[in-house]
């Protein structure tokens, strides 16, 4: 059962792009495998389109130049847009990656969709405790992986920002709770 919930400024962010790419690969994977969180984020989503074309003055009125809609001091060409998205001849070769699995230490597990795209480094293993980082160039943010066999144990850390727990199997308690697995499509 999912015990904590992105807040609204968090799952806004995400909604917006606005996030590094850990923390919305994190919201992601939460939304996927959270009905409640989903509804939220198809509303702000709603929400953000429903602004972005509804400002006032958003169209130019000079109907002999391109389209372009103006939006936090940055100018769009929608016309020199779409005429960029469709040139590419491999525009419909474009496919939706499907479910990805991974195997650790014999044991395979099926990624949520926000995690199939992403590259991982190698697993480093230390007794009942394996980790494999994603390779998302953030600088001093570091997103892990891990699988630890029953009985193992994280070390004792600390951390100078979020630490977002996404447990794809098995279960885990800390001193905020009980967790289980969700289940995701």
């Amino acid at each position: 059962m999912i015990k904590h919930h992105p807040n609204h400024d968090l799952l806004n962010a995400f909604v917006l792009g606005e996030l590094p790419a850990s923390m919305s690969a994190a919201v992601a994977m939460h939304n996927e495998m959270c009905p409640v969180c989903q509804q939220k984020v198809s509303n702000l989503t709603e929400q953000c389109a429903e602004q972005s074309f509804e400002q006032p003055n958003a169209l130019s009125s000079d109907t002999s130049s391109a389209s372009q809609v103006e939006h936090s001091e940055i100018t769009f060409d929608f016309d020199s847009m779409i005429a960029k998205i469709t040139e590419s001849a491999n525009i419909d070769a474009v496919i939706e990656k499907g479910p990805v699995d991974i195997t650790v230490k014999n044991q395979t597990y099926r990624l949520p969709r926000a995690l199939a795209s992403m590259e991982l480094s190698g697993w480093t293993n230390v007794g009942k405790l394996s980790r494999a980082r994603l390779k998302l160039d953030e600088g001093d943010i570091h997103t892990s992986m891990l699988q630890i066999q029953p009985g193992g144990a994280v070390p004792h850390h600390t951390h100078k920002g979020y630490e977002v727990t996404v447990l794809l199997d098995g279960q885990f308690k800390d001193e905020m709770g009980e967790y289980g697995p969700e289940p995701f499509s």
